[in-house]
């Protein structure tokens, strides 16, 4: 897929290869790719590492309710933010110029390999370095000048609606007026997000946070919502159903000391961000196990536990 035209009138041209081999993606790029391998850790794509002459590449091919003209905005973004941050790799182009293509598989692209390993959520340093990385991310997306994300065929996570037959106990009035009053007042910060932002997506590398993966899930959203949920992931505690307050207000501080725009006062936001988010995890586990796709029982009864023991920090 080529973007062409500016933000606002965008259309786009798209590669359809079929079928996927390694071959044809070798000459839809013009790169010798050699020692295929798949790659495992990823939660959504199919992924693949192989060997070229622009160096290491990764091959992402995305499950089919991914929608061709949200990948496509998110490709743009990407290029968007690594024009001025390097720990961002935007998606490699084509002989043609299009950086998605379509292979027996679903919807593909590739992109330079990011070496490194997952941030250490119990090193100070590492967390540290993880939210002054998402203020210079937030900084540079602020500015992005395209319109909002096209709809998908799923709502993002934090956005999840009702699942039938849920639990009662993810009923929460008080939650729920909170945000639609946030909403209607449009009060908070917002901007694009990664949508993601957690250990596993920050690779540490060469002593910094020297990498940021898996952009599928960008958006524009207040922007505490992500500063809230990446102090969650970074901040939680080994059992992953609480949170340690001094280490996320320490990343709190780390983000807004490296210029992260959100304001001092939408820190007070931050619990119901979480609580929101985690509300939507648990919902979107529930309707993947209702479509008959496998889910982590354990997992779940984690996040359950930590929606109702966070309930009683809102202030």
């Amino acid at each position: 897929m080529r973007r062409q035209g500016g933000a606002g009138r965008t259309a786009y041209r798209y590669v359809d290869v079929q079928p996927a081999n390694a071959e044809q993606i070798a000459a839809l790029y013009g790169l010798k790719l050699r020692a295929w391998q798949p790659l495992t850790g990823g939660q959504e794509c199919e992924t693949w590492r192989a060997s070229s002459t622009r160096g290491d590449v990764v091959l992402r091919i995305s499950p089919p309710w991914r929608t061709p003209a949200e990948l496509a905005w998110t490709h743009d973004l990407m290029e968007f933010a690594a024009a001025a941050l390097p720990e961002v790799a935007a998606p490699l182009p084509t002989r043609t110029g299009a950086t998605l293509v379509l292979l027996a598989g679903g919807w593909a692209a590739l992109l330079p390999f990011a070496d490194g390993r997952h941030l250490d959520r119990e090193s100070a340093q590492e967390r540290a370095a993880a939210a002054r990385l998402l203020a210079r991310l937030h900084q540079r997306l602020r500015a992005w000048p395209g319109g909002d994300r096209p709809p998908g065929r799923r709502p993002h996570v934090a956005d999840q609606p009702v699942v039938p037959g849920e639990p009662a106990a993810l009923v929460d009035a008080g939650l729920d007026g909170w945000f639609a009053d946030r909403v209607r007042r449009g009060d908070l910060t917002r901007g694009a997000v990664h949508g993601d932002y957690h250990r596993r997506n920050v690779l540490w590398r060469d002593g910094r946070a020297g990498a940021v993966l898996d952009w599928d899930d960008a958006h524009r959203t207040f922007l505490m919502q992500e500063v809230a949920w990446a102090a969650w992931e970074f901040a939680k505690t080994a059992a992953g159903d609480d949170l340690h307050e001094d280490r996320a207000t320490a990343f709190l501080r780390e983000y807004r000391a490296a210029g992260g725009p959100c304001p001092p006062d939408e820190d007070r936001h931050a619990i119901r961000f979480i609580r929101r988010r985690l509300r939507g995890e648990i919902r979107a586990h529930l309707a993947a196990a209702g479509r008959g796709e496998p889910v982590d029982p354990l997992y779940l009864a984690k996040e359950m536990r930590a929606f109702a023991r966070l309930r009683s920090r809102v202030s």
